[in-house]
């Protein structure tokens, strides 16, 4: 079983997270959207399991603000 992925500098109470779904056959496809609330920065995910989107989400939102406050230097 996948663990949830804990960010090290995102808070849980600073994020906002939706889930979807949608079907591709029969296989589901879970959407997690994750919107960092004092940036507004958002990353979505999809996977055949919602923990593993939810996980991709959270890291590509940690990069994507990390590639910000890189670009500030």
């Amino acid at each position: 079983m996948t663990e949830k992925y804990k960010s090290s500098f995102i808070k849980d109470e600073d994020i906002s997270v939706s889930v979807s779904k949608r079907y591709e056959g029969d296989t589901r496809i879970e959407i997690v959207e994750i919107k960092h609330l004092p940036s507004g920065f958002k990353a979505s995910a999809e996977d055949t399991v919602q923990i593993n989107a939810y996980n991709k989400a959270l890291k590509l939102l940690e990069d994507e603000i990390n590639s910000f406050i890189w670009s500030q230097f």
